[in-house]
């Protein structure tokens, strides 16, 4: 299977240099100070930074699979990176013409990761307020008993993150 799926990734590959030369002038472009962009970095050990190798644009993105990109971005990297991932990266330029980047991804996860755990908690509460006694206390009083009352949603759902770096 994996030769299959191999074979499929390499013809895919094929047609991508084919059909995008556009794709090659925007790998070939210089890039924006302060942009994001769809690519691979690499970590550069003694100072720390992480280092555009190379990045694709919005459009070729959507229209090719992962693994497609990730192989794409693989082949016409500066370095090779042996297991890459494909990351949104936000660029600053450096004096000496040097592409550091700041990776975005790891944020988008933290906020997935915390909606998910949001999410629990509203299905928690939803399940509660159908108790009987809940709803005889509604019924009666016109709110929910004491900790059935907020159904937690986007607003402050990254508080607890907040204090926690500050």
């Amino acid at each position: 299977m994996d030769s299959d799926s191999d074979s499929e990734n390499e013809d895919l590959l094929d047609t991508f240099f084919q059909e995008h030369h556009e794709e090659m002038d925007f790998l070939d472009s210089p890039k924006e100070n302060d942009k994001y962009y769809i690519g691979l970095c690499k970590l550069i050990r003694p100072d720390n930074y992480y280092l555009l190798l190379s990045a694709v644009s919005n459009g070729t993105f959507l229209q090719y699979s992962a693994s497609v990109i990730e192989r794409y971005l693989q082949l016409v990297s500066l370095i090779y990176v042996v297991n890459p991932t494909i990351d949104i990266l936000k660029l600053h330029v450096l004096s000496d013409e040097t592409y550091v980047v700041i990776k975005k991804t790891f944020w988008i996860r933290i906020i997935q990761r915390r909606w998910r755990s949001v999410l629990r908690e509203r299905d928690n509460v939803m399940r509660k307020r159908g108790s009987i006694p809940a709803q005889r206390h509604f019924e009666l009083y016109g709110h929910y008993p004491n900790g059935l009352r907020y159904l937690p949603g986007l607003c402050g759902m990254l508080r607890q993150l907040w204090f926690i770096e500050r």
